[in-house]
């Protein structure tokens, strides 16, 4: 007997149904027999305990890409992907590094340093040593404290808090109103960074939901939708 295979995919707000449709064969064709996709937001929703009726923004913050998205349990109101993330923050640290240490260094040791130091608060005197290659192409030993690293990086968190910004103007008044009285929730591996959640509540004004694993928030969430009963916004084809 074959065991028929099926699968919860969650994915950004903005792919085309093309695009859809090129994953959903690839995974047919790996042998899974049933897709059924969700947007990274419904299932970060589902991991933190909001009111299903209160709508809410969610701000995924990855590697490469940004998603944006607003919703309640039972509507999609808006949704914005950016090229924007973790790799910018690498590649700033790598331009820091070159401009104001005269070393340089790989995008890889940049995140290394992101992921060992990175914090947004402006005092913050955590330091760590990377190997970084000079003028004369000798490997120096360099110390760099946080405070630098935050130079480099803020500039990313300054387009993301931009582009809320611009979602929320776009919003029908009353959405919002709400988005506004019940927040504004990051997920991603950039929100795990020390000091983002007085660094946004400052530039905001208005609540903001930092989940207590928020690189993990979707995947937890799309566990719960797998094994639950309840219905969710399902993307169709």
């Amino acid at each position: 007997m074959l065991t028929r295979l099926s699968a919860l995919v969650a994915v950004p707000c903005a792919l085309n149904r093309k695009q859809l449709t090129l994953l959903k064969s690839v995974l047919n064709e790996s042998g899974v027999t049933k897709v059924t996709f969700v947007q990274n937001s419904v299932c970060a929703r589902t991991e933190i305990d909001v009111d299903s009726h209160a709508y809410t923004m969610v701000v995924d913050i990855g590697k490469y890409i940004t998603d944006i998205s607003v919703l309640n349990e039972y509507n999609f109101a808006m949704g914005r992907m950016y090229f924007l993330g973790g790799e910018d923050m690498d590649k700033s640290i790598t331009t820091y590094i070159q401009d104001n240490h005269n070393l340089t260094v790989s995008d890889q040791s940049s995140e290394a340093i992101k992921n060992e130091i990175a914090s947004l608060y402006e005092r913050d005197l955590n330091k760590t040593e990377y190997i970084g290659i000079d003028e004369n192409d000798k490997f120096v030993k360099k110390e760099i404290v946080a405070s630098e690293v935050r130079v480099a990086i803020v500039n990313v968190y300054e387009k993301i808090i931009k582009l809320i910004k611009e979602v929320m103007q776009n919003l029908d008044k009353d959405i919002a109103k709400d988005v506004y009285n019940n927040g504004v929730m990051f997920v991603g591996g950039a929100s795990t960074i020390p000091g983002l959640y007085e660094y946004i509540s400052k530039k905001l004004d208005m609540p903001v939901i930092i989940p207590e694993n928020p690189a993990d928030t979707v995947i937890l969430g799309a566990g719960k939708l797998l094994n639950g009963n309840r219905e969710f916004l399902k993307i169709e084809l």
